[in-house]
């Protein structure tokens, strides 16, 4: 499992990169998954379709 942050056009959102038969294929799930748990949309984009962002949400500071 894969968790991509995306664009189709619109807002931004989180999404689950996999494979379904041989495609790429890209899950919308809601909220940050950084804070919450992952649930799915019903939103399924071709990862062809979509532009890749940053992977977190610019934040004031990063504790690691």
């Amino acid at each position: 499992m894969r968790i991509a942050r995306f664009t189709t056009g619109d807002d931004p959102m989180y999404g689950i990169g996999q494979s379904k038969d041989g495609c790429d294929m890209v899950y919308g799930i809601t909220g940050d998954p950084l804070y919450t748990e992952i649930r799915p949309t019903g939103t399924i984009v071709p990862l062809e379709d979509v532009r890749l962002l940053a992977p977190v949400i610019p934040r004031s500071k990063v504790v690691a």
